[in-house]
């Protein structure tokens, strides 16, 4: 799954290779795996009530299909937390030196704080 902004960088001389160049050592890293963790527990999600068997044949998807489903979501979501983390880093380089940065040197991640739990009744 390829984001819109890698295509926008596609369609302009340059942009592409230089962009991905930039951040190709950093998408498979121990680094990504870890900025991907710390972004899916810092950010709170909402309590949600799972659709029934009912809703999911509405949306035309039956029991069958669901596995499927639940892999496309996941690898979907896993492509979305690595193009915010790379394309951060790709900011956060561009900005170095009009913020009068020579080099950034990547920077411990703070623990995310507990998620508070919804209270139920």
């Amino acid at each position: 799954m390829v984001n819109r902004i890698w295509w926008h960088f596609a369609a302009l001389p340059g942009p592409l290779d230089w962009a991905w160049t930039a951040v190709r050592p950093l998408v498979g890293s121990k680094e990504m795996h870890a900025a991907r963790a710390w972004i899916r527990e810092a950010v709170a999600r909402p309590a949600l009530v799972p659709p029934g068997r009912v809703t999911w044949r509405g949306a035309g998807l039956d029991a069958a299909a669901l596995p499927g489903f639940a892999a496309m979501m996941k690898a979907r979501f896993h492509g979305k937390l690595t193009n915010i983390a790379a394309l951060t880093a790709l900011g956060l380089r561009l900005d170095a030196p009009a913020l009068g940065r020579r080099g950034s040197r990547p920077r411990r991640l703070p623990r995310p704080r507990p998620r508070r739990r919804p209270r139920r009744g």
